[in-house]
């Protein structure tokens, strides 16, 4: 970057850091040649367009109460109908997001689709109902969104008003079904929504960042396996692959139920998928047997004999691959950079949690962290709602979505470690208490804290047969719980048979006596 591009940077950033976050300012700078006078016009005149509303929607808390109340359940289906039609919704920047505050019912409607933009996974519908449930609040429905998020869940339309809603797909008219295929052709570009989810989804599993992957979706034919692959062949030739004898073991195991994949990949894979989500490796694993047991299916269709007249050998040279030093390019087209790959190689950085000595601490930690992510999505939310169709904008909702995800993972470990010291404080030699922890933290808990108390047993035969000398986890009666049922207590105990454990299940609590024989 010349002195020069930097000093009327330095302008652009100064004049309106007051009114952009300053990372979404130097995003769409980038995109022009700022030393040529034209382009540093059209690059200010680009700003000049985001900020003029901020005051307004600032003010108003982008809550269309602000320009008066209008029923909105009227354009429900309408705002779903367009959300999931291709050529309405080519990209992020083309889309007809909208804030003029000429009626509340045109501010939600953009509401509904600038939501849609920052939870690609869900149904625009399901999006526009949560709105509607909000009172037409953007900020409410973000949080409740989130809210399911973090219980693993996905927010759905309630079965009753999903009755209403008649998917296009099911529709009985033959003549209808005709163009079935049409629509779901692979060969067809994806909508943004769905090209962004596959990438989302493809980003957390790989944990790697999702602006490395959008290039190389694309250079991929928009295949969320063959992006897959072409990340797995650079990573086997860089050599970042498991090699401890644990996950090696894995790899044989793997390699028995997915009998399409090549046995190469099953290290490589164990090694780049990521360690926040625990079955990310298993949901790689489907999607790659998925990919070949098809194409092996197509090659059987399509087999034909080839007759050649001469032999056919191999490289002498293997061909070289050159790491990138700076940037974000990739390695050769539809691979990617060595820069993000080498982070593999060793554990993610993140906030150390574990320092972390008292509950009120940890919790303060995780709240804080929730809270600069709910900001993130605010933020990516506020810029699609006023993006007006400008196709420079979609980065900077990329930015803000990227950093809301960089946050999901140490507010996570922060929640996990305010559970383990909150555990800790009421735990016996026999008993543990999982009230006002999350289930998957009472899962995990559960068949830690009864492994360590297996370890300690030193009975002979390590088998209790009183259950009342056994370990006893309280998991409460549900009585506060909405249906009036404890939502950890199936999970728990059924993670603890799936450890192996025989557990008894009593009223309010499940004590372990022991192995299963």
């Amino acid at each position: 970057m010349s002195e020069s591009h930097k000093r009327k940077l330095s302008l652009l950033v100064d004049e309106f850091r007051s009114l952009i976050d300053e990372a979404l300012i130097v995003s769409i700078a980038n995109d022009f040649n700022l030393q040529k006078p034209k382009q540093f016009q059209k690059a200010k005149h680009t700003l000049l367009e985001i900020s003029q509303n901020v005051d307004l929607e600032e003010a108003s808390g982008f809550s269309p109460d602000a320009f008066g109340s209008a029923n909105f359940l009227d354009n429900v289906d309408t705002a779903s109908q367009t959300m999931s039609h291709p050529s309405r919704y080519k990209s992020l920047g083309e889309s007809t997001l909208t804030s003029s505050p000429s009626t509340s019912s045109d501010s939600e409607f953009g509401d509904a689709q600038a939501l849609a933009s920052v939870f690609p996974s869900i149904d625009p519908k399901a999006i526009s109902h949560m709105l509607v449930k909000c009172g037409g609040n953007p900020d409410q429905a973000i949080d409740e969104l989130i809210r399911y998020e973090e219980r693993g869940e996905k927010y759905t339309l309630p079965r009753a008003i999903d009755d209403f809603f008649q998917p296009e797909d099911d529709d009985i008219s033959p003549r209808r079904n005709k163009n079935k295929k049409k629509k779901t052709d692979p060969s067809l570009p994806k909508s943004e929504a769905e090209r962004l989810d596959d990438i989302m989804h493809l980003s957390s599993l790989l944990d790697c960042p999702i602006e490395e992957l959008d290039q190389l979706y694309n250079d991929n034919q928009q295949s969320q396996a063959l992006t897959l692959i072409s990340i797995l062949e650079t990573s086997k030739e860089l050599g970042i692959e498991a090699k401890d004898p644990a996950r090696l073991e894995m790899a044989k195991a793997f390699e028995q139920e997915h009998k399409h994949i090549p046995p190469d990949y099953f290290p490589v894979v164990l090694q780049v998928c990521s360690p926040h989500i625990s079955d990310s490796s298993k949901q790689l694993l489907t999607l790659l047997n998925k990919h070949y047991q098809k194409s092996k299916a197509q090659k059987h269709k399509h087999k034909q004999k080839l007759s050649i007249s001469y032999n056919l050998a191999p490289k002498e040279t293997p061909e070289i691959i050159e790491q990138p030093t700076n940037s974000l390019l990739h390695t050769k087209r539809g691979a990617p950079s060595a820069r993000f790959l080498s982070t593999w190689n060793e554990p993610t950085a993140s906030i150390n949690s574990c320092a972390v000595t008292t509950y009120q601490e940890a919790k303060k930690m995780s709240n804080e962290l929730h809270e600069k992510r709910i900001q993130a999505l605010r933020d990516a939310f506020k810029l699609a709602r006023r993006s007006k169709g400008q196709p420079l904008l979609r980065s900077g909702i990329v930015v803000y979505l990227e950093r809301a995800k960089s946050y999901e993972a140490p507010a996570s470990a922060a929640m996990s470690r305010a559970a383990d010291l909150l555990v800790s404080k009421g735990r016996t030699q026999y008993k543990i208490d999982l009230h006002g922890v999350t289930v998957d933290n009472a899962v995990r808990i559960a068949v830690e804290e009864t492994r360590k108390w297996w370890q300690q047993e030193q009975t002979h035969t390590r088998i209790t047969r009183d259950p009342s000398q056994g370990f006893t986890i309280v998991t409460g009666k549900g009585l506060h719980s909405v249906g009036g049922q404890s939502r950890i207590r199936g999970p728990v105990i059924a993670a603890l048979q799936a450890d192996g454990w025989t557990v008894t299940p009593e009223a309010g609590m499940c004590t372990v006596i022991g192995r299963k024989r």
